[in-house]
């Protein structure tokens, strides 16, 4: 299984007809996120099934893989509003408040194998190492409100990549030192985009 996060196509997606009309095949299942722009919605109308081998998980979401791995997903760009109201390229508060209410319906729950976001996490680089080629302060990129869902989900590993900088912070605890009960870490990756001339890791 493939994984996917960030623009899944570009400027040129001509390449993908082959793939789409079966000339060529995509050779693991590979699950993409939403769009993060509105020139790319037309790719995404013709249901979840983008290509034979790519689907695309949509919007937000919790998906259970047939090994068990468990995942909470959300495209898009923070809409910074409460409406309700944002496109299919962003979203808002009421976004995550879904996603915390399924994930609520589980009294026993305990956190999320891998929480997928296009966004990084506003202060995700708080105590710890910024990024070596980060133009501008890192602490004020990212969403606010992936910050809340990543702390409500407690992912094992969470993966996104619309900065375009290739970024691993130290593990973070997901509970109090000394006041709550001991959880799993979770592993922040952030990934730049394939091909990038400087050769940062995807």
């Amino acid at each position: 299984m493939l994984l996917c996060v960030g623009d899944f196509f570009g400027r040129n997606n001509s390449d993908f007809e082959m793939y789409r009309n079966s000339s060529s095949c995509v050779p693991i299942q590979t699950f993409v996120l939403g769009p993060n722009k509105v020139e790319h919605i037309a790719f995404y109308q013709n249901g979840p099934e983008l290509c034979p081998n790519v689907t695309c998980l949509g919007k937000k979401g919790v998906f259970t893989a047939s090994s068990g791995l468990r995942l909470v997903y959300l495209s898009g760009r923070d809409a910074t509003s409460t409406s309700g109201t944002s496109d299919e390229t962003e979203f808002n508060t009421r976004d995550i408040e879904d996603l915390q209410a399924t994930l609520a319906m589980n009294q026993n729950f305990t956190g999320v194998d891998i929480l997928l976001t296009s966004c990084w996490p506003r202060g995700v680089t708080t105590y710890a190492g910024r990024p070596e080629v980060m133009v501008g302060d890192p602490s004020d990129r990212g969403s606010l409100l992936v910050s809340k869902l990543a702390t409500a989900v407690r992912p094992r590993y969470h993966f996104c990549a619309t900065e375009d900088v290739h970024y691993e912070r130290l593990p973070y605890r997901n509970h109090r030192v000394l006041a709550e009960e001991t959880r799993h870490a979770t592993r922040f990756v952030a990934l730049a985009k394939i091909r990038n001339p400087t050769r940062k890791k995807v």
